[in-house]
Order: C-alpha cells, then sequence, then structure tokens
C-alpha cells in the first residue's frame, strides 16, 4: 500500500470500525515509517492546508478533523510512565481549568513542534521526564498520586482522536503487559489506537531436527514460546497489520525539500530517479540514513568556497548517500584505499572522497584537499568522456544477469579483441568490467585470464592518465567472497601496473613480443658487457615479464629463450644473481598452469625451466 492508501484506510478504521481493536503498522527500522506518520499522516487527518494544498488533495465538504497523540515508547519502563504521557498530552475536558494543569501548562508545551507541524509527542524526555525535572527545579508540586492519576485518565477525552504508539520493540515494558494495556484502551474506552513497530523483532523461530516418514532428516521451524504468547495476545488486540513499504521516490522528494534551497538542485525527476537507484541498488532502503546524507551534504556545501561545478557537487551527494546506507548496514566499513576517493565506498560512477568522509567522523574540512578532489574528478571525468561510454559489448558484460548467454559469450570475445590494444575500452570502465567478468566465471564456464593479463598491461605506467581511483568499481554488500578475493587481487595488480615507472628500455625491450627482435640482438652484441654488470637477470622486471609472457607466440617464447642461452650458455649464474633466478623458475612454473597456453607454448615453457636449472647447476 501506498502512503495515501494507508492514509484512507487508517481514516476509514477511525470512522467505521466497530472491532473494538487496534491496528498495526510494521516495517524495518529506518524504512520511514516514523517520517510518514509525522509528515503524511497526521497532516492528513488533522486537515492541514499546507499538506493538501502540497500533495494537490482537494479537502471533501464536511470532511471531519481527528487530533493526533503521538507517543514514542522508547526507554519508557511502565505502563504508569505511558498513562502519564497521555494524561498531560490529550486534552480533557472537566480539568482544563485545574490548578495542576495550569501549574503543568506553565511548565511543558501542551504542542510539540516536530517537522513543522503541530502534533502531540511525548515519550521519555518529553512527558515523564519533562515535567517532573522542571516542576522538581521551579519548586512546583503538582500534587497528584498514581491513584488519583488512575482516576483522572478516565476522564480524558479522546474522542475524534487517534493514538499512535511507536517504537514498540524499544520500550522497556513487555510485550505482554504492552499489549494488555492496549487491550484495555481499544476494548474498554473504545480508543483509536495505532502501533508502529518492527514486528520481525517479537517473531522468532527455532531450528527442529525432525525425521520423516522414511526415516530421513530434516529441519523444521517452529515459533519460540514466547512468540506464540505474543501471537497469540495480538490476535486478541490487533485485528489488522500493515507491513510499510514506502513510497520511494515520494519520499525522497519530501526529504529534500525539508532542505529548502540547499539540495533544490536535486528536487527533479531525474535526480530523484537516480536516488532511488541508489537504494535499489544496494537493496537498503533507510530514510534515517538519508536524511543523515542529506545534513552532512549540506554542511559540506557550506563550507565549499571553491567554485564547484554541477557534477562535483552531485559527487559527493551521491556518494555520502551510498556510504552512510552501507554504514548502517555495516559500521564495520571503513576507508582502505589507497588515493583520495574510494569507489568501494562510494558507488558507481560517484567515488567517495576522503574529504567527505574525514567530514562524516571529524567534521573537519581542508580547503586545498577540495581542490585536489575537484581535480581528480575532473580528469576522471574527462577520460571516462574519450572512449567506449556506449560499447554495446560492454553494456552486455555489465547487464550480465538479463543476458542470454550466447550474447554473453559473443561479448567477451568481442571485448578481448578490443582489449589488443589501450585506445579502445576507457581505463575507467576496467574495474566494473573486471568484476563482472569474475563474477560471470562463476556462473558459466568461461577462460578471462588472459582479459586480466591484457588490462594490467594497458594499464602499464599510465598514471599520468588515471589515477588509480579511476579504476571503479560496484561492489554489492553481499559479494560472494570467492569473487571479492579474485577482484581484489586483480585490482591491486591493475593500481601496480598503473603506478609503474617505467625504467629505460632494456636493450630495447619493452616486454612485448614485438621487440624480441631488436632485444635478442641488442643482448647478442653486449654480451661481454652484460657479463661485466653483473648478469642480465636482475635488470629485468620478473613479474612484468611473466605478465608479458602470457601473451607470447611459441616463436616469441623459443627467442625469448635464446635471450637467456646466449648470456648464461657460457657462464655461471653468480651467487647475487641466484635469488633472481630462482624466482623466474619459479614463476615460469607456475606459468606452466596457464589454461590459455597450447601444448606448443607449455613445451617452450617446460624447455625454458630446463635451461634455467642447467644455468644455475653451473655454478656448483
Amino acid at each position: 500500500m501506498i502512503s495515501s492508501e494507508i492514509n484512507d484506510y487508517i481514516q476509514h478504521y477511525i470512522e467505521k470500525d466497530k472491532t473494538n481493536s487496534a491496528i498495526m503498522l510494521s516495517g524495518e527500522w529506518g524504512i520511514g515509517k516514523s517520517y510518514y506518520v509525522t509528515n503524511e499522516l497526521i497532516p492528513f487527518l488533522e486537515l492541514d492546508k499546507e499538506y493538501y494544498k502540497r500533495k494537490n488533495i482537494t479537502m471533501q465538504d464536511g470532511q471531519k478533523k481527528y487530533h493526533c497523540i503521538l507517543i514514542s515508547l522508547y526507554g519508557l519502563s511502565t505502563i504508569q510512565d505511558i498513562s502519564r504521557c497521555l494524561f498531560f498530552e490529550a486534552h480533557t475536558v472537566k480539568y482544563k481549568n485545574s490548578s495542576f494543569l495550569k501549574k503543568a501548562e506553565e511548565i511543558t508545551p501542551s504542542v510539540i513542534k516536530r517537522a513543522g507541524k503541530n502534533i502531540y509527542v511525548v515519550g521519555k524526555g518529553f512527558g515523564k521526564t519533562i515535567i517532573k525535572g522542571i516542576a522538581s527545579q521551579k519548586g512546583i508540586e503538582l500534587g497528584i498520586s498514581q491513584k488519583d492519576l488512575s482516576e483522572l485518565f478516565k476522564l480524558v477525552d479522546m474522542r475524534d482522536k487517534l493514538l499512535i504508539l511507536e517504537d514498540l520493540e524499544r520500550s522497556q515494558v513487555n510485550i505482554l503487559e504492552l499489549m494488555g494495556y492496549v487491550n484495555s484502551l481499544v476494548e474498554q474506552d473504545h480508543v483509536k489506537v495505532l502501533l508502529i513497530a518492527n514486528e520481525k523483532k517479537f517473531i522468532q523461530r527455532i531450528k527442529e531436527d525432525t525425521t520423516d516418514n522414511n526415516g530421513k532428516k530434516e529441519d523444521v521451524f517452529s515459533y519460540t514460546d514466547s512468540t506464540k504468547k505474543y501471537l497469540k495476545t495480538k490476535e486478541k488486540t490487533i485485528s489488522d497489520t500493515i507491513n510499510y513499504e514506502a513510497d520511494i521516490k515520494e519520499t525522497i522528494k519530501d526529504i529534500l525539500r525539508l532542505f529548502g534551497n540547499s539540495l533544490s538542485s536535486f528536487d527533479n525527476q531525474s535526480s530523484i530517479e537516480d536516488i532511488a537507484s541508489i537504494f535499489d541498488l544496494l537493496s537498503i532502503y533507510n530514510f534515517r540514513s538519508f536524511i543523515f546524507a542529506c545534513q552532512k551534504t549540506v554542511d559540506i556545501y557550506e563550507h565549499i568556497s571553491t567554485n564547484a561545478n554541477e557534477e562535483f557537487l552531485k559527487c559527493i551527494f551521491f556518494s555520502i548517500i551510498a556510504f552512510s546506507l552501507k554504514y548502517k548496514n555495516d559500521a564495520g566499513i571503513k576507508w582502505e584505499e589507497r588515493g583520495e576517493c574510494s569507489y568501494e565506498l562510494g558507488i558507481g560512477n560517484y567515488p567517495l572522497f576522503r574529504f567527505c568522509y574525514d567530514y562524516i567522523f571529524t567534521h573537519r574540512l581542508e580547503e586545498e584537499i577540495i581542490q585536489k578532489s575537484i581535480e581528480i574528478l575532473n580528469d576522471i571525468r574527462l577520460y571516462d568522456t574519450r572512449k567506449s561510454r556506449n560499447d554495446p559489448d560492454l553494456h552486455i558484460i555489465n547487464t550480465y544477469y538479463i543476458q542470454e548467454e550466447t550474447k554473453v559469450r559473443e561479448a567477451i570475445d568481442s571485448i578481448r579483441i578490443k582489449l589488443k590494444t589501450d585506445s579502445v575500452i576507457s581505463f575507467v570502465e576496467y574495474g566494473r568490467l573486471m568484476l563482472s567478468l569474475i563474477r560471470l566465471s562463476k556462473i558459466i564456464d568461461i577462460e578471462i585470464e588472459d582479459i586480466k593479463t591484457l588490462m594490467i598491461e594497458n594499464l602499464r605506467g599510465k598514471g599520468d592518465q588515471l589515477r588509480p581511483e579511476g579504476i571503479s568499481d560496484v561492489i554489492e554488500k553481499d559479494e560472494n567472497e570467492s569473487v571479492m578475493k579474485e577482484y581484489k587481487e586483480v585490482k591491486e595488480k591493475m593500481i601496480d601496473s598503473l603506478l609503474y615507472k617505467e625504467n629505460p628500455m632494456l636493450y630495447g625491450f619493452d616486454y612485448t613480443e614485438n621487440t624480441m627482435d631488436s632485444f635478442s640482438k641488442e643482448v647478442r652484441d653486449n654480451t661481454l658487457d652484460i657479463w661485466d654488470e653483473g648478469g642480465l637477470i636482475h635488470d629485468i622486471d620478473i613479474p612484468r615479464l611473466i605478465e608479458s609472457m602470457k601473451l607470447f607466440s611459441a616463436a616469441g617464447l623459443q627467442e625469448l629463450r635464446g635471450v637467456f642461452l646466449s648470456v648464461y650458455r657460457n657462464r655461471h649464474v653468480l651467487k647475487e644473481e641466484m635469488p633472481y633466478m630462482m624466482r623466474f623458475k619459479s614463476e615460469l612454473e607456475n606459468l606452466l598452469k596457464y589454461p590459455q597456453y597450447d601444448a606448443i607454448q607449455q613445451y617452450q615453457i617446460n624447455l625454458f625451466i630446463k635451461n634455467l636449472k642447467k644455468y644455475m647447476a653451473l655454478e656448483e
């Protein structure tokens, strides 16, 4: 049911229901139940003109007004606490001119403002605590006993009112006792009562081991004894339970408007849909977190003196929304990135900047870091728009979960070809693409090791074109552990490759098969100099060479093997070279398992390993 339908249902309950029972609105914490009650239900029932105008609702002739008494049970520990709250907040007839009520009016407001609306709100810290606390400070004695209070409560006029009790699961009053109290209100006093709760907190199941007729063990889940008692009591007290599901887009729009002009640029259909997609993507619907994100964003905006562009401001807001939702769901998440922004803590193309993360927890901002963050985002966006933005193969792979398998395989083959050069697919797509491919590899039988190598090599030394933060991804909150482990390993290699500082080419060798001819010739022509300088192996970037060899043909591997042969055939491996040679041999042994190699390439690697063993044995 959407908000308007719930409004109509509750109005019908107040006017027409004859069952002498309460109703319940149930939903997860943070989903927006309290926001709905305060900003939708109460102004609807109390005929708030501003609300009706904003919602474009026509007020019917003779439409009746119903006052709402909203009591938060959070922290209340006894039924007497609730009775006191009710008594001091409800309008009475007989005692409205009595001396003790006049004294109460001097020290506590009869109406408390909440979200700009006049409603009756009490709870621990409002009714009992404020009245008794302030009264004692001013030397006022209300002079009313518990017995008298109970008698007076009977005279409270609850006609044309709805009593709303929220935070049931956070009350210290036993739920069965509370249900008995509500039952008395609805059955004996004919009060209309709406209960707001996360009912799941009252429902618990236990697993029992049983056997079927064939003697096979099976797990059966049954209610606990306390749950059974609750459900039995509920059946007597509550006639209907409404499972609250927020109208996400409408709630987003209303919350944005709470912050006035500060977030008005997002009060449009496109932005609201983008924000709603963040909730959907993360599958976290917590509007308290959204309000928190709005507040932090507005605070940060007020501190930015730099002329920040619209895209930068949007990135701040959307990333803080994502982080706030993730943090609410898992308070253990923390900053683990090496750069100034984190795609893992943000979402999609909106990374969370380090200065935003720091501000959320320390409330400190540095203008210099903000300016640096603007430059980082500008670089990422600039490079992002150069190529591959509308690539159909990328789209298919990144939305594999709705595609046909044959189309996915065709797209992977096409991507493999495109990655043969670094000029087709934007580097900023690499992270998301790799994550999608790893997820796919767990679903269908595909080989992606060669694609990993292509990406790593394409990124090598490109740190001047892309910062590490540009390797973006969208990590799901319930991501498979094996996917996460594999992806993090590849991403680390990507970043290392990106930050690689190119040394002068080693005898004309750039670690590609294309330069093997010149490399081989240079080494043979300079063998004596290489000996004098202590050998060849310690000057080689072994991890890079291994990654490159994955792309070598059998002929290229043969030629590379010949280079080593020309240096070490007639010369012992020096003691200083031995660790390097041992590492190279170990890496070659691992390379034998590379699934993209054919039998001839594997044969060349085996020969290479045999040669290295011989070179190292010459020292003995």
